[in-house]
């Protein structure tokens, strides 16, 4: 319906095109948001940061770094006024498709950064195996959000670093952010190398008491939480 609507329309207005690639980005149909992106090119139709935005989101789906690259230029040319959003964008891109020079590069020059832009770095050198420097990144951090401590754990599981895993757990619990079910199962799995059964039973309990949802799978064992 609302691409028979848009289809309909003179396609001029620049509110109409984001409110049809915003759509599709929704229903995951990245690569028709990809396609307007390409219309708008052909009809010289000066998008929006919005429009950039939805792009961007849907380029990094999409691992599509030739046209991501294509699109920052675009930002730089037109001299798109930076913001927060369009910033996070444009680094996560980047990190999605492994170049952190870029990557950090953009995050250092951003006059404002919040949890997501820092969560940001921190997975990326995480992702190419530079725990100590996500380590350092996560370090400086201005707040942390429970997404942030788990993408830092989890990077410190991936490099079989257990014990500094616990350490981290710990001071996450002094925090009193609560850990999600992503968090649980980087736990459980260090709990199963470093065989803490004690601690082990202490995260199932926590599991149940704070109805932590879903099933989470460690090691070939199922672990099902409070629904």
């Amino acid at each position: 319906m609302a691409r028979g609507v848009f289809d309909l329309s003179g396609k001029s207005d620049i509110l109409i095109w984001n409110a049809m690639i915003s759509g599709y980005n929704r229903s995951k149909r990245f690569g028709e948001s990809r396609k307007l992106f390409y219309a708008m090119e052909e009809k010289q139709l000066q998008p929006s940061s919005v429009t950039l935005v939805s792009v961007i989101s849907a380029l990094s789906q999409l691992k599509d770094l030739d046209t991501g690259i294509r699109v920052h230029q675009y930002v730089k040319d037109y001299k798109v006024q930076s913001n927060l959003v369009l910033d996070n964008a444009l680094v996560d891109l980047y990190v999605g498709s492994g170049k952190m020079d870029v990557a950090l590069g953009l995050f250092q020059c951003m006059k404002h950064k919040d949890v997501i832009s820092w969560t940001t770095i921190v997975k990326g050198f995480v992702n190419i195996g530079q725990v100590d420097l996500a380590r350092k990144y996560f370090d400086q951090m201005p707040e942390r959000d429970n997404i942030s401590w788990t993408a830092m754990i989890d990077g410190y599981v991936k490099e079989n670093r257990f014990k500094d895993v616990l350490i981290l757990f710990r001071e996450m619990q002094a925090t009193k952010i609560r850990p999600d079910e992503f968090t649980m199962v980087s736990i459980l799995t260090t709990c199963a190398h470093l065989g803490a059964l004690e601690l082990g039973e202490w995260i199932k309990a926590y599991i149940d008491k704070h109805k932590i949802k879903g099933q989470i799978h460690v090691d070939g064992h199922d672990y099902w939480s409070c629904n």
